[in-house]
Order: C-alpha cells, then structure tokens, then sequence
C-alpha cells in the first residue's frame, strides 16, 4: 500500500510538470527542473508578512493565496485573464480566499519599472493597486521588447486607474521610491523558493498549476 500510494504521488507531480511545462514552454528547462525541486522541497508552510502586500477579499477569508508575479510575464497573463475571473467570482468575492500580490520582476528592465509603478499606486491607494493590476495585463507589451516605460505606465494609470494623484506617480516611478518596497518582495521570494513566475502559495504551501482550474479549487478546498 505505501509503495502505491508513493508512486501515485510521483504520477501526480509529473502531471503537473507536464502542465506547467506546456503553459511556459518559452521558459528554458532548468528553470522547470529547479521548480520542481522547489515544490519537493517545501511541503511545509511557510510564513509570509501578508501586511506588505496588495490584498483583494475579506481580510478574514480562511485561504490566503500570494501570487509572485511580473507584470511582463506572458504566463502570467494568462493566469490573470483565463483563471483569475474564475478565482475572483467564486471564491474571492464569497469571501473564502485573500488574494495578494508580490512583485518577483524576472523578465527584463521594465518589469522593474512596473513593479515600482504598482508599488507607488498601492501607497497611494491600495484599491487602486487592483485597478492597475488589471490595466497592466490587459495591455501587456511584447515579451521582447521594453514597453512598460514610465510614460506607458503614467498614461494607462490616466485611461484605468482613478483615484490617485499621476504627477505624484511620474515622480515616484522617476526617483525609484518603491525600490526597497520591491525589493522586499523580491526578496521573500527567494526566501520561499520561487524560481519563476507566476508561483503561487496557498495559506504558505507552494502552488505551481496556475493555468489548472480544477487544480486550483482541489487545493483551494483543503483550507477551508
């Protein structure tokens, strides 16, 4: 029986490299290999400071869910406009999970710059944070090129973000003043194991199936 059930849980963690690898093929293969060491080595929780970062939801939802995201990363696009309405509607917005969001800019220059741009609006206006978050992916450049310029970023804020003061973002993005607020974040990551993007934990266990919905709710379940 324990051979079984070790074998079936080697099955279950090759189908979700198989998942992952098909969702971020353009990543290189060492980048899934570390990975999945990452998920073999933290099957404890680990402890996050939740205060520092954007939150969507109910304060006193039972699932806290981090996402460690770049606002360039194609992949995580494709959480945010295939699986994140689900997540939002049925379990977000029911008040059973906490939504927050960590900047791990990996891509290139600019995704810097637009981490610090969220970081400026958060400070701001933290419910505007969500704003831009969506802005941003709905809008998101070419993976090769440097789009996420501090003008592209003060403009789409004008179009799709009210509610804050946009000279004081040009400045904020100009000077760098939420450097170390990302690199905190930056920082926890490394901590945690995320080697890629997007990497999620749930109530502190790491989640790597970010374009599987069924995936999702099954771990989800577990915490409520």
């Amino acid at each position: 029986m324990t051979a079984k059930k070790s074998d079936a849980s080697s099955g279950n963690r090759r189908a979700r490299l198989i998942r992952v690898t098909i969702s971020i093929g353009a990543i290189p293969v060492a980048v899934l290999i570390i990975v999945v060491v990452t998920v073999l080595i933290h099957a404890h929780a680990l402890a996050f400071d939740y205060s520092k970062f954007p939150m969507l939801g109910n304060s006193r939802a039972p699932v806290k869910i981090v996402e460690f995201a770049d606002f360039k990363c194609p992949p995580c696009k494709e959480f945010h406009d295939r699986i994140f309405p689900l997540l939002k509607s049925q379990y977000i917005d029911t008040d059973i999970v906490r939504f927050y969001f960590a900047n791990f800019p990996i891509v290139g220059p600019d995704s810097t710059t637009a981490a610090i741009a969220g970081e400026a609006i958060f400070h701001q206006n933290p419910g505007a944070f969500w704003d831009y978050y969506n802005a941003v992916y709905h809008n998101q450049g070419d993976y090769h090129e440097e789009w996420a310029t501090p003008d592209f970023l003060v403009n789409l804020a004008h179009a799709f973000v009210p509610g804050i003061d946009y000279q004081k973002l040009a400045e904020d993005i100009a000077r760098n003043a939420y450097e170390s607020a990302k690199s905190a974040d930056h920082s926890a990551g490394i901590r945690a194991g995320v080697r890629a993007t997007p990497t999620f934990f749930i109530n502190g266990h790491v989640f790597l199936d970010f374009s599987d919905w069924e995936a999702l709710k099954a771990a989800i379940s577990k915490f409520q």
